[in-house]
């Protein structure tokens, strides 16, 4: 131990020379202050001190003169209390060797606009105390060395947790790229980013899998594969089998999403206020849609639901406005509150249901029950008349089409897609039941015997 602090204190006698104060921060943690240039300098291995008040640290009598505060690779954590009341810091360096930093570290540090981050992927494994332990919260600029703002901040490969609150109210962010070796985004992460306005995303399928505690994409509405190349038409890459909470939600760029036969569940607001999406059809394969999932997508207007799905959840679609179409296939067994409610432009209910189950009179909106029509299998019409939810339909009907010209044909809209009820795209209108979309946004459901 002896060695260690001879070493230190030699690696800083150019600097105690102009010294107006230096002593201990930590066990082999040191600090040298110089006047002139109103620079802390921070030194040695481990943990910095607790402060129990702002009065108790090292530096307090002299802490509105810091204008720029150095710490050394080797120092482990940056201690309470550090630097509250630091009015006149201005910048701070923070190396890779740190990886936590206490509560009401920089209380009151409302001049700092630089903070310094030469190891990001050392940053991104930081743990955060509570209260004022961010420096963002002030500077809300980071930089790689003296002289570079990172504006554009590319996660480095190899870091798979991006934890809480480690860029939280970094403004001066316009794009981040993550790379597939990530898997979980921790809460509040990017939160108040109000300068991204890209998130770059190589590799959909890891994307997919992520764990969202907080996500970019809330913040930047944008997604993007490469630099130049945004995402309007989203594909889902065959094989993934899991669409988790929150991927897509609040990306309002999205036009359209292909989901593949092998995704098997939608996860909660997996596309919650993707605003742009026009219409979504989710495969046989799909056997959950969580809550939230799609709700606030304001300009969807039509929704086919697969013959696998059980489950639809609460609120899964609620706030979509402009929806005029819902197909819901028949092994449905669970639809949740509000599921479709202030989906006021609902004009087209078509229920593959057979085995009729009771939902709550709130699934769906006044509106919807007024003035929608309620199409049912033949034979059914009874017994959705008699069942909790859907009796609350005025108008219900039994659907069987075999004029295919009667029902889709008219001077106003043309057919644009056709598909199968599983949600895959025909060529034509085949035997068998058949989704049509048609070029006024609304979905007609025709059967040929």
């Amino acid at each position: 131990m002896k060695k260690q602090l001879l070493s230190i204190i030699l690696a800083l006698l150019p600097m105690l020379a102009m010294a107006d104060d230096f002593g201990y921060c930590g066990d082999n943690v040191t600090y040298t202050f110089v006047s002139s240039t109103g620079t802390l300098l921070i030194n040695g291995s481990g943990k910095m001190y607790n402060f129990h008040s702002p009065s108790t640290v090292s530096w307090t009598s002299y802490r509105e003169n810091i204008k720029e505060v150095i710490i050394y690779d080797g120092v482990t954590s940056i201690g309470w209390h550090a630097f509250s009341g630091c009015s006149s810091l201005s910048s701070i360096t923070i190396p890779g060797s740190v990886t936590s930093i206490e509560n009401y570290a920089f209380y009151d540090c409302f001049s700092i606009q630089k903070v310094i981050v030469p190891d990001i992927a050392a940053w991104c494994g930081i743990n955060f105390g509570e209260d004022y332990s961010n420096p963002f919260m002030y500077a809300h600029h980071i930089y790689s060395d003296e002289n570079t703002e990172i504006t554009d901040l590319d996660i480095p490969v190899g870091v798979t947790n991006i934890k809480e609150s480690v860029f939280s109210e970094c403004s001066g962010l316009t794009s981040v790229t993550i790379p597939n070796s990530v898997t979980s985004i921790g809460w509040n992460a990017f939160f108040d980013c109000t300068g991204l306005q890209k998130v770059i995303v190589p590799d959909i399928a890891a994307w997919c899998g992520i764990t969202f505690g907080d996500n970019p994409l809330s913040e930047a509405h944008h997604i993007f594969s490469d630099e130049n190349t945004e995402i309007t038409d989203l594909v889902i890459p065959d094989g993934v089998t899991s669409i988790v909470d929150d991927t897509f939600g609040w990306c309002s760029s999205l036009k359209s999403v292909t989901i593949p036969n092998s995704v098997t569940s939608i996860g909660s607001y997996a596309f919650h206020g993707c605003k742009g999406l026009t219409c979504i059809t989710i495969p046989n394969s799909v056997k959950s849609i969580g809550t939230f999932a799609f709700s606030d997508c304001s300009s969807l207007t039509s929704a086919i639901i697969g013959n696998k799905v059980t489950s639809i959840g609460n609120y899964a679609f609620d706030s979509c406005k402009d929806l005029t179409s819902v197909t819901i296939g028949n092994s449905v067994t669970s639809i949740g509150q509000h599921a479709f409610s202030r989906c006021s432009g609902l004009k087209s209910i078509y229920s593959m249901i057979e085995n009729v189950l009771t939902i709550n009179q709130n699934t769906f909106g006044d509106a919807t029950y007024n003035n929608a029509k309620l199409y049912v299998p033949i034979g059914k019409k009874a017994t959705y008349q008699s069942t909790d939810g859907w009796k609350n339909f005025a108008n219900i009907e039994e659907f069987d089409v075999t004029n295919i010209a009667a029902q889709y044909r008219s001077k106003d809209a043309r057919i644009v897609d056709v598909y199968k009820l599983n949600g895959q795209r025909s060529d034509d209108v085949r035997r068998g039941v058949n989704i049509i979309r048609m070029s006024d946004g609304t979905t007609r459901k025709v059967v040929v015997k």
